[in-house]
């Protein structure tokens, strides 16, 4: 970068901002306020899945949810219960309130931080701005459950292979290799400066695999960029997809430890797709496990949603003192404890 005159030290601050990793990521992020809502709408099944709400979240009523900030300091209580909040208004009826608790939310989530902070205004969320509500349930489900997916989902899958490799119906390779189907496609090698598969370097061509993945994967807001992406281009079903889609490998699970009997089982693998998803829905329910797989998934699953369903059942399996269902990271999963706890209050 070549020195500007001391009469431009503003532009010099901002060509120098403009290149730190804060800034790219909110570079990044602006770029998903192009997005459907339906992009994301696992968000929308993991919020679900948490029962914060009394209401059942869809596309048109989450904008409603949010205004008041209550369900936002709800969540982030949930994921980080050390986090103390004083003076949450629960109701929040009058705007000043609502503010106040959308304020108190922002800035825990942003922790200040100027790049973020100002993406999405306290004003934004209660005005109900779409976009800006995206920007922001992005972020959410970055920070609490993509990041941690991210780093758990091999071992995660291991865990689960061994025992299916015992019913002779191991996961695709691809799956344990590549659980976010990530793997660069043709057409956006050449986009990444990447060499082609008959690069003569095939440790180079590994490494530039490995850093395309790492880059793609930094954050749900580049993960979901790439995804929708690779939808527009082709028709590829990941192998996650093919392994977990029919449900058959998640009830052999339940069967291996005791939470369906043999006849259950088999009653299961001939249902058709709709009753099976009912079934494993039912079944959930009854075991007091997250729901995030819902009736839309019958026949467009969703890689992450896949991964956070199975992420839950092999908590709740090792919560239930399994020694075989191996503990991925203890803090990440204690909010199962509080879901169970607020289950029983309820009832």
């Amino acid at each position: 970068m070549k020195p500007l005159i001391c009469a431009h030290k503003g532009r010099v601050y901002n060509e120098i901002t403009k290149q730190t990793k804060l800034a790219k990521n909110k570079d990044t992020l602006q770029k998903t306020k192009y997005l459907d809502i339906s992009s994301i709408s696992v968000i929308i099944d993991w919020l679900n899945s948490l029962q914060l709400s009394k209401k059942y979240i869809n596309e048109q009523n989450i904008y409603e949810e949010l205004q008041n900030g209550h369900l936002i300091l709800k969540l982030i209580q949930l994921y980080n219960p050390q986090v103390e909040i004083k003076g949450i208004f629960p109701k929040a009826m009058k705007k000043k309130c609502a503010i106040q608790n959308l304020e108190k939310a922002l800035s825990i989530i942003y922790g200040n931080n100027p790049y973020y902070y100002s993406m999405v205004s306290s004003l934004d969320i209660y005005e109900q701005k779409k976009k800006k509500i995206h920007i922001l349930l992005i972020q959410l489900f970055s920070k609490f459950e993509f990041a941690i997916l991210t780093r758990i989902a091999t071992p995660l899958l291991n865990w689960y292979n061994q025992t299916l490799r015992k019913f002779q119906v191991p996961l695709h390779s691809e799956t344990l290799s590549n659980p976010f189907d990530v793997t660069p496609r043709v057409h956006y090698k050449e986009k990444a400066h990447l060499r082609g598969d008959d690069s003569p370097n095939e440790e180079e061509h590994k490494s530039g695999e490995t850093k395309w993945k790492d880059c793609i994967l930094k954050s749900f807001a580049s993960y979901v960029l790439f995804k929708d992406k690779t939808e527009e281009a082709d028709n590829y079903t990941p192998h996650i997809v093919k392994d977990f889609s029919d449900c058959i490998k998640i009830f052999l699970i339940f069967y291996r430890y005791g939470y369906i009997t043999q006849e259950q089982f088999r009653h299961a693998n001939i249902l058709d797709i709709r009753n099976k998803y009912f079934f494993l829905r039912n079944l959930l329910k009854k075991l007091n496990i997250p729901i995030v797989l819902q009736n839309q998934y019958f026949n467009n699953p969703c890689e992450v949603a896949i991964l956070l369903q199975l992420k839950f059942i092999q908590f709740f399996i090792r919560n239930e003192g399994y020694e075989k269902a191996i503990d991925l990271d203890g803090e990440h999963f204690f909010f199962s404890d509080l879901f169970r706890q607020k289950k029983r209050e309820s009832t």
